[in-house]
């Protein structure tokens, strides 16, 4: 089997050896993964090896093809965040990663239980994930009202917020 763009332009296939040889029924099989981007397939037959002319029949019976799927895992969520609180509960210790190289994530961050007036922290943001070692914290500071607050986290990024409870 081939992938049906050909193997100049894809160098996908499969090849099973020793069909040439066989002079009686016999059973053959091949593993065919296929590019992800594959549009179909074809069933090539080829002889190699051969230096005189050649001719014959092929014969084929209970040719058969079984789709095997590979498991396929669930997207990983684009932010993550992590809560914690002090000891004494005062305060409240936020970071979120966006973890898209490319897009930054607006989002509507809930403070349960926790009644603050405001937030500030850093947020460590890069052009490319590559250059995040080069990254400059910046500052950045929110304000929930009714205990939840919107927030557009920069793409590439790590934000950390620090609120304290209202008293």
């Amino acid at each position: 089997m081939v992938d049906s763009r050909g193997w100049e332009k894809t160098a996908s296939a499969v090849s099973i050896s020793g069909i040439q040889a066989a002079t009686q029924w016999k059973r053959f099989t091949g593993s065919y993964q296929v590019l992800p981007d594959t549009p179909g397939s074809k069933v090539l037959f080829r002889v190699e090896g051969v230096s005189a002319p050649l001719s014959g029949t092929v014969e084929i019976r209970n040719l058969r093809f079984a789709l095997e799927t590979q498991p396929v895992f669930p997207a990983y969520r684009t932010l993550t965040a992590l809560a914690s609180r002090s000891a004494d509960g005062g305060t409240l210790y936020l970071t979120v990663f966006n973890k898209d190289p490319q897009k930054p994530v607006r989002a509507e961050v809930k403070l349960e239980n926790f009644d603050a007036a405001a937030g500030s922290g850093v947020v460590l943001a890069a052009a490319a994930p590559e250059t995040a070692a080069d990254t400059i914290p910046r500052p950045v500071a929110v304000k929930p009202a009714s205990g939840s607050f919107v927030h557009e986290f920069p793409a590439a990024s790590m934000t950390a917020l620090k609120f304290r409870r209202n008293r």
